[in-house]
């Protein structure tokens, strides 16, 4: 979503509608509505202060970085997990297509400058492993690459470790909502409350009743899952596999990008026409994880895939080229953990 809210409306102390610009082509546009839900994660906080609206905070944030291995640096075959040898925390490690993942950490801090791996993340997981096997001891050579989030969660005075995951729903005057804490997995529980706490707290006249609980993930319409999911179902297109196969019937749309990656021209197609992708980290990072199962970030598959991006989309080479510097400064902000 490139689409960003550059002015709240406020009429009589009440909202009333954004303002909204396309951070790709500068369109802008105003929509209306009468209730506003913040649910900007680990920057409600600050998007609170800037509306006034900020008597205490509301979360505390903390980071949670992880690092990916290649298989044999580590080889486990299910979850597993451990206490950290530095301080306690419970933590894991898990197979991750082909990769062995391990994290994750807990640390208080500041979400909008401390947003990606640090060195003294990745110390702290080396040090925390340390003593779990006999045989396998990973070293920051062996890394593949690192990566970061953040955790919106409710302020409470505990260690950080120890505060809840579960979510919290706030009213604010003027008709601004909060929704924060929870987890990725509790995510449609999450919409589904706060849904049912603004009509209950508003005098709205929703159209049609919640059905949340009903509808299905895109690619999952009709799917009876068994167990196994990711050995019966191609991953992760699931039903929508007949609609990428579409795409792998154009002329070299099976033809790889890298002789030594999985990923076709046909794939590339998919996602720049039925999954809205339209830069490469939407691709390398979002649509797959490539990004992050290289040890270049997607570097060596930058170009082939602007070669295509560029004559789908109708791009110049000033596009193509403002493109890959933009990914190439991304690249170098996703691996500062790298730096000694």
């Amino acid at each position: 979503n490139y689409v960003e809210a550059s002015r709240i409306i406020m009429e009589n102390g009440r909202f009333t509608g954004l303002e909204l610009r396309n951070t790709i082509n500068g369109e802008e546009k105003r929509i209306h509505g009468k209730v506003l839900v913040n649910a900007t994660g680990p920057f409600i906080n600050s998007f609170l202060s800037e509306q006034g609206l900020l008597e205490k905070p509301f979360l505390r944030p903390t980071k949670g970085v992880h690092i990916i291995l290649p298989h044999e640096a580590f080889p486990v075959s299910h979850a597993i997990t451990f206490s950290s040898a530095v301080d306690g925390r419970v933590m894991f490690i898990l197979p991750w297509h082909g990769y062995t993942l391990i994290g994750t950490t807990d640390t208080a801090g500041n979400p909008e400058e401390d947003k990606e791996a640090t060195p003294k993340d990745i110390e702290y997981i080396l040090n925390s492993i340390q003593g779990i096997s006999n045989t396998y001891h990973p070293e920051k050579s062996q890394i593949i690459n690192a990566y970061a989030g953040w955790r919106p969660l409710v302020a409470e005075e505990k260690k950080e470790s120890d505060i809840s995951r579960t979510h919290r729903i706030w009213i604010h005057p003027g008709g601004i909502v909060s929704i924060g804490g929870g987890k990725l997995t509790t995510y449609r529980r999450m919409a589904y409350d706060c849904i049912q706490k603004i009509l209950h707290h508003f005098p709205l006249s929703p159209k049609k009743n919640l059905r949340t609980d009903r509808i299905p993930l895109p690619g999952a319409e009709g799917l009876t899952l068994p167990i196994k999911v990711f050995e019966e179902v191609p991953f992760p297109f699931g039903n929508r596999q007949k609609i990428l196969e579409k795409y792998l019937r154009k002329e070299e749309g099976e033809k790889r990008l890298d002789s030594q990656v999985a990923l076709t021209k046909g794939e590339i197609l998919f996602y720049l026409y039925e999954e809205m992708a339209l830069t490469p980290s939407d691709i390398l990072e979002r649509r797959t994880s490539l990004a992050l199962k290289r040890p270049d970030y997607g570097v060596s598959l930058l170009d082939p895939i602007l070669e295509v991006m560029e004559k789908e989309m109708g791009w110049g080479k000033e596009e193509r080229e403002r493109q890959k510097k933009a990914y190439m400064r991304l690249v170098e902000e996703k691996q500062k953990w790298k730096k000694s």
